[in-house]
This record gives C-alpha cells, sequence and structure tokens, in this order.
C-alpha cells in the first residue's frame, strides 16, 4: 500500500507543478524534475504491482513459484518500460 501511494504522488507531482508555477517561465526546470518524477512513479508502480502479486499468490499458493511469477512480471516490466524505449531510441539516433 505504502509503494502504491508513492507512486502515485510521484506520477500526479509533475501536474501539480505545472499547476502551481505556470506562467513562471521554469519550464526547462519543470521538464526535467518531471520526468525524474515520473521514472520514480514508474518504478514505484512497478514495485508495488509485484509486491502485490507476490503477496497474493504466495498466500494463494504457499509456495516459491508465487517470487518466480513476481519475478518474471517484473523483469516483463523492465522489458516494456526501460529495454525497449531504449532499444528504440539507440535506432532512432544511428538513423540520423
Amino acid at each position: 500500500m505504502v509503494l502504491g501511494a508513492l507512486a502515485t504522488g510521484a506520477l500526479i507531482a509533475p501536474v501539480a507543478f505545472h499547476r502551481f508555477l505556470e506562467g513562471h517561465h521554469l519550464k526547462p526546470q519543470l521538464v526535467t524534475a518531471g520526468a525524474r518524477l515520473i521514472t520514480v512513479g514508474v518504478v514505484l508502480l512497478a514495485l508495488t504491482v509485484g509486491c502485490a502479486l507476490m503477496l497474493l499468490l504466495h498466500v494463494a499458493t504457499g509456495s516459491a513459484v508465487a517470487y518466480v511469477i513476481a519475478g518474471t512480471v517484473l523483469v516483463w516490466f523492465a522489458v516494456c518500460w526501460w529495454l525497449i524505449p531504449s532499444l528504440l531510441l539507440r535506432r532512432g539516433e544511428r538513423g540520423r
């Protein structure tokens, strides 16, 4: 629950920054801070889902399979949210 609350705060913070600081000519700082908070929020979201899945599967099955499945899901998140975008970015830079 705590990880989910932290993820929510980190992912919503850039919206609040924008609302409070618009018109103050801080766009570069807002973009940098927003990007960092979104990165933190996505990591926290992945951990929230992984931990919740691990807990539910461990209670339901009582076996170590829960850890394997939760770990596999976290690897899948890393592939979808980090590896694929990194490969696309590299491919785009090579094309220039």
